[in-house]
């Protein structure tokens, strides 16, 4: 399950050939002004597995904001669920003095409840705040347009939200909790332009709610034209090895990834320009949609999965556990398809034989329902 807005980044070391993670106090080794310091770490799914990201040295230092930028599958979410600990690190170092973080998956997580009770969490209500966080995350008329506004019941037992929307009402829960480090993996892709627009200068300008709150920003992103944001940018290669890093202005002189990216950007949208004949505000939407669709064409064809993840989470459940709870599983399925045909096979013997079937079939019909029942009970338990 996605986690929430609020995570906890592991506190310590973790040290490398070692199934059991070392978390020591080593908050002398960090100074003040950084919240994450990386020094040679990996972050894999097992430790005897090839490393997702691997020799990341870099720093995060408070009241910064750090853009994550790399191809597609360079391990740019797997660094932030290395960082949250939600990926073991397989060798070298992570330090930090902050023991909590907001976190935003790219899937935004929404539970079943009412829109006020997603944003706030687990935290208390704060009219003026939670109106703030609203507003700079573009729901005031998402919201309005609601049937019970606030209350609205959203997630599989309310209403449906757009993508854009369960994005957004993520991002303010994340907001919402006031934490001094948010990690956002690529929340705004899910966005139109004109709304992108509107939150990031809300929450990231230069006059952003995040920027004024002092906020820590570790913020995964495609958007080329964002990286002016950012007080330090880190670029991953295809083999998640950090490529080149620092300030935006920087790199754009440095001849490396991110000149490239951006010159390639720029020369895409000038060619855009000079083809068509369609006035800008028609262009747009026509641009943003081609981007959209080349970046959920690489999201397709990346791997989503091996079994080494699939044996890493069984493990941490225990096999005893998994196993008793798939023959459940497949109990239950049994039992439940069996009492339908024999609901089939009993109107056809009622229908030859008469009433006189009814108790035999009534009574393997009971069995097999209550059996499926049980199972279904063991199982969730």
């Amino acid at each position: 399950m996605p986690v929430s807005s609020h995570a906890s980044v592991r506190n310590g070391l973790q040290e490398a050939n070692d199934s059991q993670v070392e978390l020591e106090d080593l908050s002398h080794l960090i100074t003040c002004s950084e919240i994450i310091t990386t020094k040679a770490a990996s972050f894999a799914w097992s430790m005897q597995g090839p490393p997702v990201v691997q020799d990341l040295d870099f720093t995060i230092r408070r009241n910064e904001f750090t853009f994550i930028i790399g191809p597609v599958g360079s391990g740019k979410s797997s660094l932030l669920k290395g960082l949250l600990g939600e990926m073991p690190s397989s060798k070298g170092f992570v330090y930090t003095n902050n023991v909590n973080a907001g976190y935003v998956d790219q899937t935004p997580w929404i539970r079943n409840g009412s829109v006020r009770d997603n944003i706030l969490g687990i935290l208390n209500y704060e009219e003026l705040w939670y109106g703030t966080v609203v507003r700079a995350c573009a729901l005031e008329q998402d919201i309005a347009a609601m049937p019970n506004g606030h209350n609205t019941q959203v997630g599989s037992a309310g209403i449906s939200l757009s993508g854009g929307q369960k994005q957004r009402i993520a991002l303010a829960r994340a907001v919402y909790s006031r934490q001094s480090l948010l990690m956002l993996d690529d929340v705004f892709s899910g966005l139109d332009a004109q709304t992108e627009d509107h939150v990031f200068s809300k929450l990231m300008g230069a006059q952003g709610l995040l920027r004024k709150q002092g906020v820590s920003v570790l913020l995964v992103t495609h958007a080329v034209h964002r990286l002016v944001f950012a007080d330090r940018v880190v670029a991953l290669d295809v083999t998640g090895k950090v490529l080149e890093q620092g300030s935006y202005d920087t790199l754009i002189k440095s001849g490396g990834y991110v000149q490239n990216l951006a010159a390639t950007a720029k020369a895409e949208h000038d060619k855009e320009e000079e083809d068509t004949e369609a006035p800008a505000a028609a262009l747009a939407p026509v641009l943003l949609e081609m981007t959209n669709i080349t970046h959920e064409v690489a999201e397709l064809n990346r791997q989503t999965g091996e079994f080494a993840i699939y044996k890493y989470y069984f493990s941490s459940i225990g096999w005893r556990l998994v196993l008793i709870f798939a023959a459940l599983a497949v109990v239950q399925g049994a039992s439940d398809g069996l009492s339908q045909l024999i609901v089939s096979q009993w109107t056809a013997a009622v229908e030859y034989k008469g009433n006189q079937v009814n108790g035999f079939y009534l009574g393997i019909y009971g069995m097999l329902v209550t059996i499926a029942l049980t199972s279904l009970i063991a199982a969730a338990w």
